[in-house]
């Protein structure tokens, strides 16, 4: 995706949470519809994300390795660095990429449809819960990268 493509797809992403703001729930006009169409489109591109946990973990896995497939290629054919989520030496930090994920792109698209209706609630529920299991996986990461302190070598340093 081009630069000019992310920040098209942002401006609209933004008009339409301004719309939801301001309490449309019609979407009459064409350019709305269009604008309804795209959220819609990307709410379903992004689904998994609202799934109970196994399935969001196992689906965000074969993203992933998709993911890494595509950048394995960049690196070997094309001999370019891949961007870090298509980047397999970072397989590590897929659990804090999907927080930021939900952050940036799906929190803010279920949250408006589920202050669009109501009833889309259970989506916004659904992504907020898996934020927190992959908040929990990314803080386990976190602590296997530290260090490690184990007894007997604070033992041994004490003693010396």
């Amino acid at each position: 995706m081009d630069v000019l493509h992310l920040v098209i797809s942002r401006r609209k992403r933004n008009n339409f949470f301004k719309l939801i703001d301001a309490g449309e729930k019609d979407f009459q006009k064409p350019e709305e519809k269009d604008l309804l169409r795209g959220m819609m489109m990307t709410a379903c591109d992004v689904s998994a994300i609202a799934k109970p946990w196994e399935i969001q973990r196992d689906v965000a896995e074969l993203v992933f390795s998709e993911f890494f497939e595509q950048g394995d290629m960049e690196r070997q054919q094309l001999q370019e660095e891949p961007i870090a989520m298509m980047d397999r030496k970072k397989k590590d930090e897929l659990p804090k990429m999907q927080v930021g994920f939900i952050d940036a792109i799906c929190m803010p698209v279920y949250k408006n449809f589920a202050d669009m209706n109501p009833s889309l609630k259970p989506l916004l529920e659904g992504v907020s819960r898996n934020r927190v299991e992959w908040e929990k996986l990314a803080k386990e990461r976190e602590k296997e990268k530290l260090p490690a302190t184990n007894s007997s070598n604070q033992n041994s340093v004490k003693k010396v």
